[in-house]
């Protein structure tokens, strides 16, 4: 796998009482970094979290960032939470479009 597309994202229900999604992955070796390709909806401030560990926070309609982060082979979890409302239908329909490059 050398990436996770935009439709990988499900909702995972509330994190910390805030609206979330996830998108596990697993790879067969180890990895550098990535970069992130985020555009949404609505203004908002969202975090990104891998694992469990916090990796990113933003604002705004749209960002792009590289992140240099070693992340060992293995099954692993994204989760983007959204600190803000979101509606019945974004659950399925999401409000954003998130696309993360891994840099081997």
């Amino acid at each position: 796998m050398d990436r996770i597309v935009a439709d990988a994202w499900k909702w995972a229900e509330n994190y910390e009482g805030l609206p979330s999604w996830k998108a596990p992955f697993r790879i067969d070796r180890a990895l550098k970094g990535f970069q992130i390709a985020f555009s949404g909806d609505e203004k908002g401030a969202w975090k990104l979290i891998l694992d469990g560990q916090f990796i990113e926070a933003w604002t705004g309609l749209k960002w792009e960032r590289n992140k240099e982060i070693k992340i060992p082979a293995g099954e692993h979890e994204f989760r983007l939470v959204y600190y803000g409302n979101v509606y019945p239908w974004e659950k399925k329909n999401l409000p954003f479009r998130l696309k993360i490059a891994f840099q081997k």
